[in-house]
């Protein structure tokens, strides 16, 4: 039994490090790949990766071949990391084939891979950075146990040595953990920029509804992924880019009479259609904001058109999106208003038009003043 369980570990670890290794963006922080080969035991992968995903009927969808960008575009893939001359001319071209997918291709092949993939990385990258010695580096468990039975063989200075063993440990410990720490940062805030500064062109961000959808997910690991996830393309979209989203999911809030919230907590007859509400309008009467150029640039903006559900299925699904949605960005960010716009005694000369252009930015109904939205969503 025993040795059964330790097989089940062994093949549990196997696939971890099948996967990370197969998903971890390389070539985009060479130190940190330099960590991941060395300490963390991830294997580079050798040829590009054709991936896939699963329908909602179950069936897997292949992409074939996702790495086939990197040979239309034909251009020298530049990488800090040089490939070996020696090589067959075939292979040096497969090298660097392969170093352009990791880095740049292959976050560029659709919003649900990528999702996906951050998800997996993150939340793997959680779960061995809470295990101890969680280390995919065979040689590292070996030295371990070869140290420490030295360390029983010598009998004069036995306590010295045990202490010195476990300094060692400590710090190999720690410095494992500070690996998967760095891994899942890269991929859960530096990705966009990272994949940028290395010539992609056109970076799949990842979907904010399937994050929504994962925000109670029943796995501890896969929600505390998908919630950080979420908060960091929050953030990274801008005001403009968090308007844009309350504009369009506050339609599909449900809607709630009165009496059947104080007695049943039901919906209504009505709430089976999206409906605005608050500043939220149809996307026919949407005002289009025309704002100066002076103000910042929020990269990420992304526009929305409405459709309607085709089933009831899926307008639960949205209602449920929708009302995780409005929550996390009525609670993280509803408060973004700068100071002297609530205290005009504050304002120096020049800082009116300025505090005006913020007004325009902030996401309407989470705020003291207007908090109708808000209101709204917390029935």
């Amino acid at each position: 039994m025993s040795r059964t369980k330790i097989c089940e570990a062994n093949l549990t670890m196997e696939i971890a490090q099948l996967l990370l290794s197969l998903l971890h963006a390389w070539g985009l922080d060479p130190d940190l790949d330099k960590v991941c080969e060395g300490k963390l035991g991830l294997l580079r992968p050798m040829v590009p990766v054709s991936f896939g995903v699963v329908s909602k009927a179950g069936h897997m969808s292949l992409m074939l071949p996702t790495w086939q960008l990197c040979v239309e575009r034909k251009e020298q893939f530049s990488t800090a990391l040089p490939v070996d001359s020696s090589l067959p001319p075939e292979l040096v071209a497969l090298e660097r084939l392969t170093r352009q997918f990791t880095a740049q291709t292959h976050w560029e092949l659709s919003t649900s891979l990528t999702t996906n993939h951050l998800i997996s990385i993150i939340s793997l990258s959680s779960t061995l950075m809470s295990m101890n010695n969680a280390s995919f580096v065979a040689e590292q468990e070996r030295n371990r146990k070869l140290q420490r039975g030295q360390s029983f063989r010598n009998t004069a200075n036995t306590l010295q040595k045990d202490e010195a063993v476990e300094e060692i440990m400590t710090a190999q410990q720690a410095q494992i953990k500070q690996g998967w720490s760095l891994l899942a940062t890269l991929h859960c805030i530096l990705l966009p920029d990272k994949v940028i500064q290395a010539g992609g062109r056109n970076f799949k961000r990842p979907q904010v509804e399937m994050m929504a959808r994962r925000w109670q997910h029943h796995c501890l690991e896969v929600r505390e992924a998908a919630q950080a996830l979420l908060l960091a393309e929050l953030g990274r979209i801008g005001s403009k880019g968090r308007k844009a989203l309350v504009d369009y999911w506050a339609q599909y809030l449900p809607v709630f009479q009165p009496s059947e919230t104080a007695n049943t907590g039901t919906t209504g007859s009505n709430s089976q259609t999206p409906q605005s509400t608050g500043p939220a309008q149809s996307p026919d009467q949407m005002p289009v904001s025309h704002e100066d150029e002076e103000d910042e640039e929020e990269e990420g903006v992304e526009e929305f058109s409405f459709r309607k559900p085709s089933s009831a299925s899926e307008l639960k699904r949205k209602q449920t999106t929708a009302v995780v949605l409005m929550g996390v960005i009525g609670a993280e960010f509803g408060q973004d208003v700068s100071l002297d716009t609530k205290h005009p005694h504050l304002q120096a000369r020049g800082t009116h038009r300025e505090g005006e252009r913020r007004k325009s930015s902030v996401v309407e109904g989470f705020g003291i003043g207007n908090n109708n939205l808000a209101r709204h969503t917390s029935k």
